[in-house]
């Protein structure tokens, strides 16, 4: 959206994190002071009806994870904004959390779900990504995103390698290597939890789950899954992760 805007050397994410180039609509109670770009967790029918609504002009940009991934980000997460007063969280307390839809921004299946029928309903109103093709194509995903979103590329700034460059740029290696997201600058969460800007970032692989859960966990969220979208149209589960 502002790649017109700056250079590789005057790039606001060079010297901010990410999350402040971009603000959350749960930190704020005044929705008129946003920028033209904002992030958000919460479900799909809580979203201000200026924002969900089919006759507004804002275009919503949803990206869904693995469930098994996206379980194991957040109990690492969860585990680094825990009050120093209580016990880490253990992997199967926050497992049986995770399955019975005790989350921050409620049940992961509602919300993916929510979302995936929005964009159904209003495929030019909501663009539905999946995190494992923008980390398998990016080139391609970004391209898609730059129609949806009305900021397409030219054909000149293909030729020119735009593309690539804004790929490589917002990369995950080349963000955690900026100095910004390395020192520990500080940020107070909702729970009044102060979080260093490198909390944010992990390893932002693919399949990572492997390293933690066992087969009887994954067969658990399978069941899961293909019963809380069954008749929905959406698959985020193949054959190989059984």
């Amino acid at each position: 959206m502002n790649r017109t805007l700056y250079d590789y050397s005057t790039h606001p994410l060079l010297t901010s994190s990410p999350h402040d180039c971009v603000p959350s609509i749960e930190f704020s109670n005044n929705l008129c002071a946003f920028p033209s770009l904002i992030c958000a967790h919460v479900p799909f029918p809580l979203l201000p009806e200026c924002i969900k609504s089919d006759s507004s002009s804002c275009p919503i940009v949803y990206v869904c994870r693995d469930p098994k991934d996206v379980f194991v980000s957040l109990w690492h997460f969860t585990n680094k904004v825990r009050v120093k007063e209580l016990p880490p969280l253990g992997i199967e307390e926050a497992f049986d959390l995770f399955c019975r839809g005790i989350s921050p921004f409620e049940s992961y299946w509602d919300h993916v779900l929510a979302y995936w029928n929005a964009s159904v309903l209003m495929p030019n109103k909501v663009l539905f990504l999946r995190y494992e093709d923008m980390k398998a194509q990016p080139i391609a995903i970004l391209k898609r995103l730059g129609e949806f979103i009305g900021c397409a590329f030219s054909y000149d700034e293909e030729n020119d390698g735009v593309i690539q460059k804004i790929v490589d740029f917002c990369s995950f290696d080349n963000l955690t290597s900026f100095q910004v997201n390395q020192t520990p600058t500080q940020r107070t969460t909702m729970s009044g939890t102060n979080m260093a800007n490198n909390m944010f970032f992990r390893k932002g692989k693919v399949g990572d789950y492997k390293n933690y859960m066992t087969q009887e966990m994954i067969m658990r969220l399978k069941e899961i899954t293909e019963m809380s979208f069954k008749g929905s149209g959406l698959q985020l589960w193949s054959d190989a992760d059984a």
